[in-house]
């Protein structure tokens, strides 16, 4: 994972997030397997430990930490959509895992 995080496109995106997100939420743990947890798990664990990013221009839900739940998404990838959820008011939408 560390692997990742630090290496392109991740590095790149996560360095210009303050100025193209205006919601971002964190979450890290460590856990004991290697498998991908549930994405249930992953947002259970965004409400109850997340970090909200800097941001230039955060909305009231970044601040009030007001996020909606991830929507299931039939395909192979359906697990992996877990870790930062931002939304601009561009209209981009990023999720890249962390």
């Amino acid at each position: 994972m560390r692997a990742f995080v630090l290496a392109r496109p991740h590095l790149d995106t996560m360095r210009r997030l303050g100025e193209w997100c205006d919601d971002a939420t964190f979450v890290d743990w460590e856990q004991d397997s290697g498998d991908l947890p549930d994405w249930r798990l992953s947002y259970g664990r965004l409400e109850a430990d997340g970090q909200v990013a800097k941001l230039a221009h955060p909305s009231a839900a970044h601040e009030a930490r007001d996020f909606p739940p991830p929507q299931a998404v039939p395909s192979a990838t359906q697990d992996l959509d877990l870790g930062v959820r931002c939304r601009s008011s561009r209209g981009h939408m990023a999720t890249p895992l962390t």
